[in-house]
């Protein structure tokens, strides 16, 4: 039976001929002093800058859900000015916050989601929004359902292959619910 999350059922064919990027590569965009901003997201967020050579190491990321979300032209989550909004996994909300605010940096929409995780917003040196997130899975998922033993409750899981099933994954959550994705 047909998971009620999931789309119309595929073809096996059909899945097994697609293909699908892996993850997140990169984020490139124009900045009016590179040099400086690269500076700040290394000092303040430990993001190492684009390698330049060989010697360099490059930024590498923890595994978890990366959310792609495309917004209205018209929204107002972030500034009309802006085109995109970066959006950070962090491990402990409250130090990161304590760390940015000990820097002199604002830190503003303070916020939880129930069920999602709690977010907060910086903004870099030339304006772009920088949201900051743990989503429940990490530390605070645990301390505050108090389920799972598992260190990353929603870790990702191949489904069987059902033909009845669309392509996706099933995600795992702590306690032994899943839902798919």
């Amino acid at each position: 039976m047909r998971h009620k999350s999931c789309p119309a059922a595929v073809s096996p064919s059909k899945v097994a001929s697609v293909q699908r990027v892996r993850g997140f590569g990169g984020f490139f965009f124009r900045a009016k002093d590179s040099e400086r901003l690269a500076k700040w997201y290394h000092d303040h967020l430990g993001i190492n800058p684009a390698p330049k050579n060989m010697e360099m190491p490059p930024w590498v990321t923890e595994s978890g859900v990366t959310v792609f979300g495309p917004f209205a032209a018209d929204t107002d989550y972030f500034a009309a000015d802006k085109t995109f909004m970066l959006n950070f996994r962090v491990a402990d909300p409250d130090a990161m916050i304590a760390q940015l605010k000990s820097a002199g940096i604002e830190v503003s929409h303070e916020s939880e989601m129930e069920g999602i995780g709690r977010f907060a917003r910086i903004h870099d040196p030339e304006g772009n929004a920088i949201e900051l997130g743990s989503r429940w899975g990490e530390r605070d998922f645990i301390a505050k359902r108090g389920r799972g033993a598992s260190s990353d409750p929603f870790r990702r899981v191949p489904r069987r292959p059902n033909p009845q099933l669309a392509m996706g994954w099933c995600v795992a959550v702590a306690g032994g619910d899943r839902r798919v994705v």
